[in-house]
């Protein structure tokens, strides 16, 4: 038996420990040596494991492991988990894990999930998987109540690519009245290149009231203008010439 399997063997072991601190601290280190072998233990203890911090460690192993093989059951696991923290590990972990397969079940945990870190962390997870499919109930996420689950609706906007959802981050940059969202707003339309963003981003960097939007305004333009070879001189000088190249390449 190889080195490796044998720590594997012993971290499973652990697993059974009467002591739930044990049991955790076997669970990520099952995750550290990610080994495709320790995934039916991994999934055992966080199907049944009475301590909620353990199953948490366990569904982040997973993750941690990245195999595809473990999706279903985690999608399983999480439409009948009770505990907020456990379900917000398996989205993170489906997140991490980054198939496809998950992304029908994420879009309805979206909708359904109570708690607001769990609903962020679903939007990150989306963002990872990088399904377009998830964009629809993403954009509707940028009405959500909390401020940071709007936040990192906008980090998996700008992780999709989601160009179709530009309209709506530029609303999102002008009218919420929260600034870290309009930061993550304007620094979305930094990776997203179009005219109508470009004006958006010079509108927030000369009107928005808030200094740390203001600053992320400026690196958006910088890294637009880097992006498409366009030397970065003043602010008003770069839009006019990124506008002039959005709107050339696509024929307006």
């Amino acid at each position: 038996m190889s080195s490796v399997k044998e720590r594997v063997q012993k971290e499973i072991e652990r697993l059974d420990s009467a002591d739930p601190s044990v049991r955790s601290d076997a669970a990520l280190a099952l995750g550290e040596l990610a080994q495709s072998e320790a995934l039916e233990a991994l999934i055992s203890h966080l199907r049944g494991d009475p301590d909620d911090f353990t199953r948490e460690d366990c569904a982040l192993a997973i993750g941690m492991i990245g195999d595809e093989e473990a999706v279903s059951e985690l999608i399983e696991i999480l439409q009948k988990e009770v505990s907020e923290g456990v379900r917000n590990a398996i989205v993170r972990a489906l997140g991490e894990i980054g198939s496809d397969k998950a992304t029908e079940a994420l879009i309805d945990h979206f909708t359904i999930e109570s708690w607001g870190m769990a609903r962020a962390g679903t939007a990150l997870a989306l963002g990872q998987i990088g399904d377009p499919k998830a964009i629809p109930i993403l954009v509707e996420g940028l009405n959500d109540d909390e401020f940071y689950v709007r936040t990192h609706v906008l980090h998996a906007l700008r992780e999709l690519r989601a160009f179709s959802a530009v309209p709506q981050i530029i609303r999102s940059l002008e009218e919420d009245s929260n600034w870290e969202v309009r930061q993550a707003a304007v620094e979305a339309l930094g990776y997203l290149p179009s005219s109508e963003g470009v004006e958006a981003i010079l509108r927030a960097l000369t009107n928005d009231n808030h200094p740390y939007v203001r600053q992320a305004a400026e690196r958006s333009l910088i890294r637009l203008a880097s992006d498409h070879r366009i030397q970065y001189t003043t602010p008003e000088e770069t839009a006019i010439l990124l506008i002039e190249r959005f709107r050339r390449d696509s024929g307006n």
